[in-house]
């Protein structure tokens, strides 16, 4: 074993959610468009966390067609199926600025991984960007979501990790309290600027 691997080793596995995160989501500004004026954000949030449509698609049961056509008859839109999925499409606009050069000057010292809930056209067109992962874990993938701790139980046989060696960063608090189930340690992060003062708490960023 070389040095390099050697430290990432002895170091923690610092394990990321994407969105909200490390990605910047519009997902609850680009939704209320397509929806009639005066939705609460909060109910809009727990509906879209809890819909039986979104979460067969991210745990990979079915299509994105399939997914496009039960969503727009589910929150019954005014736009055609197609239409709908090239606006959720577009939701995730990638990395905030400055995460991929950080990802990078901490990658020689900390194996890194991500744990999302995602889904098959937003992990194809976040392919470059998740190649700094080893390795990137999407619950279509794995079958399983967030927050099922069968995804954090399934996740560290993939991480080859003891569930203590594992650092989970993640903005929904259900999320974090399954990771901590699991035996993770984890921790409540809103955005990049949250998430970089979560690591420099933990003396990751020095």
């Amino acid at each position: 074993m070389n040095m390099e691997n050697d430290a990432r080793s002895q170091n923690p596995c610092l394990c990321f959610d994407l969105g909200g995160v490390l990605i910047r989501n519009a997902v609850f500004t680009g939704l209320p468009a397509l929806l009639p004026a005066g939705q609460d954000l909060s109910v809009l949030r727990q509906r879209w966390l809890h819909s039986t449509v979104i979460r067969r698609f991210e745990s990979g049961l079915c299509s994105a067609d399939e997914f496009a056509q039960a969503f727009v008859q589910e929150w019954d839109l005014s736009i055609s199926a197609s239409e709908f999925l090239q606006e959720f499409y577009r939701w995730p606009e990638g990395f905030y600025e400055g995460v991929n050069e950080t990802l990078q000057a901490l990658r020689p010292h900390y194996q890194l991984a991500c744990l999302s809930n995602s889904n098959s056209l937003h992990w194809q067109k976040f392919a470059d960007l998740l190649s700094v992962f080893d390795p990137a874990l999407s619950s279509h993938q794995l079958g399983i979501m967030k927050p099922d701790v069968a995804i954090f139980e399934a996740a560290a046989v993939r991480l080859q990790r003891e569930p203590q060696q594992i650092w989970f960063f993640d903005d929904m608090e259900e999320n974090v309290i399954a990771a901590r189930s699991a035996g993770w340690q984890a921790w409540q992060v809103q955005g990049w600027d949250g998430t970089r003062a979560q690591l420099a708490a933990l003396g990751v960023l020095l």
